[in-house]
């Protein structure tokens, strides 16, 4: 079974970092992105099951990734978890580490 695949999205690069180390800990693949824009590309190119969003950024904002997932097909179906401001990584790490952990673990 494939890794599930996250894109993690925050123009900070702590928080991306944070998280990314955090998740490949628990054998997720994961892509990142620092702005709305990137992560609409990461998106089209990376196909994720996941993406964990930040809802306040200065170009694109989260709002408006959401807005143009659902516009395609082949995006439609992506989950979606945001959150505004610095707070993504506190309020994210936790339910994320239930959701994706490694099926061995118990």
């Amino acid at each position: 079974m494939a890794a599930p695949k996250i894109l993690v999205v925050d123009e900070q690069p702590i928080n991306v970092q944070l998280l990314k180390r955090k998740l490949e800990r628990e054998h997720v693949a994961v892509v990142t992105a620092h702005s709305g824009q990137e992560a609409l590309a990461q998106v089209a190119t990376e196909k994720p099951d996941l993406i964990l969003l930040d809802r306040m950024m200065s170009d694109r904002d989260g709002i408006e990734v959401c807005r143009r997932l659902p516009a395609q097909e082949s995006t439609r179906s992506i989950r979606v978890e945001d959150r505004p401001g610095g707070g993504m990584v506190a309020t994210l790490l936790h339910p994320v580490e239930k959701r994706y952990r490694h099926s061995t673990d118990v």
